[in-house]
């Protein structure tokens, strides 16, 4: 037994998700519904911003490749106007 039921047992580790929740919970003052909008605000923005930098990458690769540099084993050669 422990002294404190609420306490948590040092063997037991909360798992990352329990970790981030109980941070926005904290942070909303113990606001249940303020802590989730936020979790998922901050959630969809993270997503938001990986999907325009994958984006953005895929625009790099896709030009890369059409100018011949693909960056794999040397430096490509862009090919010669006199050639089909």
């Amino acid at each position: 037994m422990h002294a404190d039921p609420d306490e948590v047992p040092v063997e037991i580790r909360p798992r990352e998700a329990e970790v981030i929740a109980y941070a926005y919970h904290r942070a909303a003052r113990g606001n249940a519904w303020e802590a989730l909008v936020a979790a998922i605000a901050d959630a969809l923005a993270d997503l938001d911003a990986a999907e325009r930098r994958m984006a953005r990458q895929d625009g790099l690769i896709s030009r890369g490749y059409a100018r011949g540099w693909t960056g794999a084993g040397g430096a490509a050669v862009p090919p010669r106007p006199d050639r089909p």
